[in-house]
């Protein structure tokens, strides 16, 4: 892209500079003299592969070229410091002062043409993902035991309209094979294993330090626990409204408005659009301590279908929860979330862990307690519905129980590896129980991540 923007930059530089005053014109095109050092550090910078060329990839150093063919070469070897040895970056420094002013009114047009080449933007994320499961709850109609495999490919696409405006999309598609009473889309729709979808898309304004977000996107407040949302394109609900992020002082603020969605297969068990109005705020209270805290009201609109089953979904609900982060000693945090609905029983939920970070490993151990009416179940990943979807999608859980008679609780662990720039691996598990019912649900899944 850096040859495109110095070529798009030589034309576009020619067709404005008889706009110049003539003194400028006549320094820009003044030939450096022969036998001038610049040419010297030129046919060293070419050689070491930093030099743009002339479109054709080749440095013609037969011939005296002018002081603004110098500083286009210049600037390429500029954009390329990041590769250049301390000899040739030195090098390049002694030319950025010899050429000054040359630079200077190349780089107005250079911004300029870096921003409408770069305002397009398409990048993504692939997984392939193996998994494990030993569900043997008790009163649970969906007992299963087996292995599983799925690809989930992601990819979002952003256009940047102006320097305040962005709009974007994602779409992507999902598979899944194995062992067909551990899938619920190969089990219950045969013809349907492939899933595809547009679940994403909007605009984000960014104005006096606050990012507006309007149309379907994803959504988490504090860490999680009341909601978090828009991960996964065939299991997430998402937000379909508008968000506000900003400071208010030095207090990080989310500001939401708008409804959840149903997504394809959470409606199948009663999901019904919601309405969201609510406020998140985090900040530091100490270099190590990092505090928050979060309030929605939620009302979930009555399904046009009821189902007698999730008639509490139905319900007014006002929910809050506090958060908080503490950094016990190098690469190592406590994490914990508490939260509560304004239900007069069986209305709270807390999620307690630990989290390893250091180089390329992160790794969280956590334990969390749902109660049934303390969150909104299709709209947390903390939930027995939707504890995985974040990763993969899946849910054997006894959430029948979970949703309609009992209360949830489970071991959660994570361990995520980055293997280079774009490559990942991370592992997930969980062993999860319903209270006064024997049996649990084990649950293991091994990614593979390529970013893109």
């Amino acid at each position: 892209m850096k040859k495109i923007t110095t070529a798009i930059l030589a034309f576009v530089f020619i067709m404005g500079v008889f706009c110049m005053p003539a003194s400028a014109n006549l320094e820009l095109f003044s030939d450096v003299a022969p036998g001038h050092w610049s040419y010297d550090a030129i046919n060293q910078l070419n050689q070491a592969g930093l030099i743009t060329g002339y479109g054709d990839g080749t440095f013609r150093g037969d011939r005296n070229i002018t002081r603004y063919e110098m500083a286009v070469l210049v600037a390429g070897a500029m954009n390329k410091m990041d590769k250049a040895s301390p000899e040739n970056k030195a090098l390049i420094e002694k030319l950025g002062a010899e050429y000054a002013g040359e630079l200077e009114q190349l780089g107005i047009r250079l911004a300029k043409v870096e921003d409408k080449v770069n305002k397009f933007d398409i990048n993504g994320h692939f997984r392939m993902t193996f998994g494990h499961v030993n569900n043997d709850v008790e009163n649970n109609d969906k007992k299963s035991k087996g292995s599983i495999w799925s690809g989930r490919l992601l990819v979002n696409v952003t256009n940047k309209i102006d320097d305040k405006t962005t709009a974007y999309l994602r779409f992507g598609g999902r598979d899944c094979w194995g062992d067909d009473d551990l899938s619920t889309t190969s089990a219950w729709a045969p013809e349907q294993m492939f899933y595809s979808s547009v679940d994403q898309y909007g605009v984000k304004i960014n104005n006096d330090g606050w990012e507006y977000t309007l149309g379907k996107q994803p959504l988490t407040l504090g860490q999680g626990l009341l909601i978090s949302n828009g991960t996964d394109i065939e299991w997430s609900n998402h937000l379909l409204g508008v968000t506000a992020r900003g400071k208010i002082g030095a207090t990080n603020t989310t500001l939401v408005a708008g409804w959840t969605t149903d997504s394809n297969h959470l409606s199948s068990y009663g999901a019904s659009r919601a309405r969201w109005l609510g406020a998140d705020f985090t900040g530091k209270i100490s270099p190590a301590v990092t505090l928050g805290g979060t309030y929605v009201s939620h009302k979930a609109q009555k399904p046009d279908i009821p189902n007698p089953y999730y008639t509490q979904a139905t319900d007014a609900r006002d929910m809050w929860a506090v958060n908080t982060m503490i950094q016990v000693a190098p690469h190592i945090f406590l994490l914990g979330e508490y939260a509560e609905s304004d239900y007069d029983e069986d209305n709270k939920a807390f999620n307690v862990g630990a989290m390893y970070a250091k180089g390329r490993d992160t790794v969280v151990v956590s334990k969390v307690d749902v109660e049934k009416y303390s969150i909104d179940h299709f709209n947390s990943n903390y939930s027995s519905l939707c504890t995985l979807s974040s990763g993969e999608g899946f849910f054997h859980n006894n959430w029948w129980a979970n949703m309609n008679y009992e209360n949830y609780n489970a071991w959660r662990f994570y361990w995520k590896h980055q293997m280079n720039k774009n490559v990942y691996w991370d592992i997930f598990a969980v062993d999860a129980k319903v209270d006064y019912t024997g049996g649990s649900d084990r649950e293991y899944y091994l990614g593979l991540n390529y970013a893109f």
